[in-house]
């Protein structure tokens, strides 16, 4: 982590941004790094991981956009990593093209199903899918902000007519007080409209 990273950090802290707390000349591994935009969503290390991949933050967006299309996902545009920005764009059905493609991944897949997880400096972080290990409930990512809404990619699996079947959803836009919990509320009534609990 260098200064130019704490900077930054403490930029987006004045903006209500999901962060996890670092310091100058901390070091932190792959994993912690994924765990920490995973579960509590730290944009800021969003941002930093862009290094490990590409020269440039401008280099690493037209990576995911070029990733994005060669999914198939026509209706996503995105302007930043992790998906703060207004000008980042998408659909629900794109989301789900994007949610079954990550979660395929036996080791991401793990990683969203981590209830908690230690990282240097900030501690211990929660994952934010409070459904996490309930109803069926294996993952992935929840997501919110004014603009978007209360919003969550979604993996279930739920005993159907004596067999396990997998769910995967998406739900974006959900309003309410608390918009993760529109977001998760809205998810768990359609997991249990399309496979209710015996």
């Amino acid at each position: 982590m260098t200064e130019a990273d704490v900077a930054d950090t403490d930029h987006r802290r004045g903006s209500d941004q999901s962060l996890v707390d670092i310091v100058v000349g901390e070091q932190i591994s792959q994993r912690a790094a994924l765990m920490a935009i995973l579960l509590p969503s730290a944009n800021n290390v969003s941002v930093m991981i862009t290094r490990l991949v590409d020269d440039s933050l401008p280099a690493f967006v037209a990576r995911m956009n070029a990733t994005a299309r060669s999914l198939g996902m026509e209706h996503t545009s995105y302007t930043d990593p992790s998906g703060f920005d207004d000008g980042t764009v998408s659909t629900a059905a794109d989301q789900l093209i994007l949610a079954r493609t990550a979660g395929s991944d036996p080791t991401l897949a793990a990683m969203v199903s981590t209830m908690e997880y230690d990282i240097p400096v900030q501690g211990r972080v929660t994952n934010t899918d409070l459904l996490l290990g309930e109803d069926g409930f294996v993952g992935i990512k929840t997501g919110s902000h004014e603009s978007a809404g209360g919003c969550f990619m979604f993996h279930a699996r739920r005993t159907l007519d004596g067999r396990t079947v997998d769910i995967w959803g998406v739900v974006m836009g959900q309003q309410g007080r608390n918009l993760l919990t529109a977001g998760l509320y809205a998810a768990r009534q359609l997991v249990v409209a399309v496979a209710p609990m015996a």
